[in-house]
């Protein structure tokens, strides 16, 4: 873990401020004493930022060497954000940041067993600089704050085999699902779940479109017509979930939001039950075979009168990394974080079969026509979700040289690291220092003056 307490104060980067370097005696550099005090303030807090969810094993070193002193008549004078970013405490280690951090260190750690693109994400540039930028979200139930994030980096785009990219896909999809349900009404949605049977040697990528395929036999013809005429159906929206089990292999299956127009009793449940039952069946016999077709367990239709409990259900279903797998089944993130954190060859194997087993699969596939019918809008690439907040308007608080964060892009840790400092600084000089006591070198044998790591504040 990038370990900022055993910083050295070395000049390892090459700090400007709109182009002038730092002290130098312009008139810009002299125009404001308080600038040159926020940057000094800046500079002691700088040493209190750590990468995530890493809690210091001693107290934090100031840039100038030895523990921060605690002034009483300093932190009570000062703003609530300054006190924050001087002491970082769970309001501020939010569960987004710490989804966050856990997210960059598992594509870290999967890069070795990834594909060319998957393992340049969030690496390598595609700029000839890497812009630290951040912006203010605005929350309609909740306080505003401040996400910072990279322009100038690859993101792949895959919801599958990049956690970081996923985990901003889905989100965006949850959100989607969320305001279809809540526009239509939880009391009038039910949640259908479709598995078929499966063994330790099938093939993932054979099961999975195999299910896609049953799935729409199901959908397709007048028998399906029929069915929703009877039950009030309207729309749905399906999403492809898989997990593994150690006794079973792979496990796709498809969990379905099924809109009706009023909420079924007990007796039209038993009826679509075994309506349903009877139709997935036949139909994963078709496109699978004999071998594949369901018990009587391979249906399952809940419908949940509670509208916070749907909810819940619909960030599940978009989200693995919202839940577990039963028993002795593990999700792909479990297994992701089983191959970075232990490293055993079959995980390896593992976690490589399923990337190529998935790639090219829709995670999540809307009903023809419902999109519009609840005014959600055209659904969007997931490649577009990932470069869309690249095109957003924030606030660019730093650049770093091309050449430099090729040098630092490694070192594990600091990439979520700088987006933390970035969002706790309670200024941008405060948040510009910060950033440049990270891109320090840990040694000063690295790198020199002549090899520095330039970084520095945006043209005005």
């Amino acid at each position: 873990m990038f370990d900022l307490a055993s910083r050295t104060d070395v000049e390892a980067c090459e700090l400007t401020l709109r182009g002038t370097p730092l002290g130098a005696t312009t008139g810009r550099s002299q125009a404001s004493a308080s600038f040159s005090s926020s940057v000094g303030l800046a500079a002691e807090l700088a040493g209190l930022v750590r990468p995530q969810g890493c809690a210091p094993a001693q107290p934090a070193a100031s840039p100038a060497g030895g523990p921060v002193a605690t002034r009483s008549p300093v932190i009570a004078s000062t703003p609530w954000e300054d006190h924050e970013f001087r002491n970082p405490s769970t309001r501020a280690r939010s569960n987004r940041k710490q989804r966050r951090s856990q997210a960059y260190e598992l594509r870290d750690g999967l890069r070795a067993c990834s594909v060319k693109r998957v393992a340049g994400c969030g690496r390598r540039r595609i700029s000839h600089d890497v812009e630290v930028v951040r912006r203010r979200v605005q929350r309609e139930y909740a306080p505003s704050y401040q996400r910072a994030y990279y322009r100038g980096l690859l993101s792949c785009g895959s919801v599958w085999e990049c956690p970081v990219c996923a985990s901003q896909i889905r989100a965006e999809r949850a959100t989607e699902l969320q305001s279809a349900v809540e526009a239509w009404g939880p009391s009038c949605v039910a949640m259908l779940s479709l598995t078929v049977r499966h063994g330790l040697g099938d093939d993932l990528r054979a099961v999975r479109a195999g299910v896609a395929n049953s799935f729409r036999r199901v959908i397709n013809g007048v028998p399906w017509k029929r069915f929703s005429s009877k039950f009030g159906l309207k729309h749905s929206v399906r999403a492809l979930e898989v997990t593994h089990g150690a006794l079973h292999g792979w496990h796709p299956h498809l969990h379905v939001l099924l809109f009706f127009e009023k909420a079924l009793d007990e007796q039209q449940s038993r009826e679509a039950i075994a309506w349903l039952s009877a139709r997935w069946a036949e139909c994963v016999r078709r496109a699978l075979g004999d071998g594949f077709t369901p018990n009587d367990h391979g249906v399952d239709l809940r419908a949940s009168r509670r509208s916070d409990y749907l909810i819940k259900s619909v960030w599940e279903l978009v989200d693995p990394g919202s839940k577990r797998g039963r028993v002795q089944n593990r999700t792909p993130l479990q297994i992701a974080a089983d191959v970075v954190k232990l490293g055993e060859p079959a995980d390896v194997a593992l976690w490589k079969s399923f990337c190529s087993g998935m790639r090219g699969a829709k995670m999540l596939t809307w009903s023809r026509g419902m999109r519009a019918a609840l005014g959600i809008g055209t659904e969007k690439p997931d490649e577009v979700l990932v470069e869309g907040e690249e095109q957003a308007e924030a606030e660019t608080v730093a650049v770093i040289d091309g050449c430099a964060w090729d040098r630092v892009r490694d070192r594990r840790g600091l990439a979520c690291a700088i987006l933390e400092a970035a969002e706790l600084a309670p200024s941008a000089a405060a948040c510009f220092e910060a950033l440049r006591q990270l891109m320090r070198g840990p040694e000063r044998s690295r790198c020199g003056p002549s090899d520095a790591a330039a970084l520095s504040e945006p043209d005005p």
